[in-house]
């Protein structure tokens, strides 16, 4: 680690490490994650204002949070006047502030080396599945603990362990070394057939791919064909001979809750969206009166004995997005899918001058830390998410606004 600046490395894992076990802590016992999430917000507001006390502010990110802000208040106001019963919608003020306490932790963080950053990403990976195995040998079972099987401490669920997990996963295995990101693909790997847990084999597959990306051109693509050819025989064969995988994965019965919250999330974005002039629901409207329903959310209802399951965030991000925010929600959309394609035909160039020792300036390296923390959200907003509040989009939210001055 070439920076000693502790400092700085208290806030990488505070973000990484501390603010996602604190938002579930409080969902594990007392059954709220939205608690959780908002002390995990103020605990990151004040460790800025404790460890900063110049925080300078870009015009630019200032401009897209008093945008960003705005449009939300008037979607707010606008679907409050038409649905004045949900309180829920009240909850657009700790949004605001969620994205406030991004922006400020974005000119936090602003100044630290990338060098800090492969230190934490590294530790927090490692500290997170030392959990992982201490879960295994002595499970918990005090409050929502003791309702589901093989969860990792402080997580309730394995999926959101794996959203914890996933961005540092992700990121790390395009910037971290190599016999360090190997190893942690190992143990992702281990841990998704253990569990089981698609949602880890997915998180995985995409490291691999992030992981191959450092080789030479010619040595990506042969390592890409070889390699991918072979990992996926092998992917092949755990789907096909694990009943788990092998139910999650067939669309033809139609019997099986994960299958069937994804498709509903599906559905929810575009029938909510098309039947509501195109505007959507309004904020935080998903899974109340007006909402269109289809017949995965029937069919979750049977199997669930009249009850349903993630009729509130869809499931996923992009789900619960254009399902609420409707045409911008559109837009948002693409212009995240149009930034993963054009990061994905990228990465294998910029990661390997990322890895280059001789490179004359810092500025591609933070260039595509950013890059990285923000690719690696795609896996909460297009598969696995639960609402705006989550671990997952306030390290994207922090990326995002970004911007480093000190490079030459």
């Amino acid at each position: 680690m070439k920076s000693n600046n502790s400092v700085n490395l208290i806030k990488l894992f505070y973000i990484f490490l501390i603010y996602p076990m604190v938002s579930e802590l409080t969902l594990g016992l007392y059954g709220n994650l939205a608690i959780g999430v908002m002390l995990a917000t103020l605990g990151a507001f004040f460790l800025v204002i404790i460890l900063n006390k110049n925080i300078y502010c870009d015009r630019n990110k200032l401009f897209y949070f008093i945008l960003i802000s705005i449009f939300i208040l008037f979607d707010f106001s606008t679907s409050f006047f038409f649905n004045t019963t949900n309180n829920k919608q009240l909850s657009v003020f700790a949004l605001l502030f969620y994205f406030f306490v991004a922006y400020v932790y974005s000119s936090a963080i602003k100044e630290i080396e990338h060098s800090d950053f492969e230190y934490v990403c590294k530790w927090s990976l490692t500290l997170f599945f030392i959990l992982a195995f201490i879960s295994v040998i002595l499970p918990i079972d005090i409050g929502k603990y003791a309702i589901y099987r093989k969860q990792v401490f402080p997580f309730v669920e394995q999926s959101h362990f794996v959203l914890a997990v996933a961005p540092i996963m992700v990121a790390y295995s395009f910037i971290g070394k190599f016999k360090n990101v190997l190893l942690f693909l190992s143990l992702s790997g281990f841990f998704s057939i253990y569990f089981p847990s698609l949602s880890f084999l997915i998180v995985t597959s995409v490291s691999f791919w992030c992981f191959l990306c450092r080789f030479r051109k010619s040595k990506y693509l042969i390592a890409l064909i070889f390699l991918v050819s072979t990992y996926f025989i092998l992917l092949i064969y755990v789907i096909y001979n694990v009943k788990y995988f092998s139910n999650r994965l067939d669309l033809i019965k139609n019997n099986n809750l994960t299958t069937l919250v994804y498709f509903q999330g599906i559905y929810f974005a575009l029938d909510n969206y098309m039947k509501n002039y195109y505007f959507g629901l309004g904020f935080q409207n998903l899974g109340l009166s007006g909402t269109v329903f289809n017949k995965y959310s029937h069919l979750i209802s049977v199997i669930m004995q009249g009850s349903l399951v993630n009729q509130f965030d869809g499931g996923f991000f992009a789900a619960k997005m254009i399902a609420e925010f409707g045409v911008v929600g559109i837009v948002i959309f693409l212009a995240y899918v149009v930034f993963l394609i054009n990061f994905m035909f990228k990465a294998n160039r910029r990661c390997r001058k990322y890895h280059m020792i001789n490179i004359r300036s810092t500025f591609e390296k933070y260039r595509f830390i950013k890059s990285v923390f923000m690719f690696s959200f795609f896996y909460e907003f297009l598969f696995r998410g639960y609402g705006y509040f989550s671990p997952g989009f306030f390290i994207f939210l922090t990326f995002f606004f970004l911007k480093p001055r000190n490079l030459k």
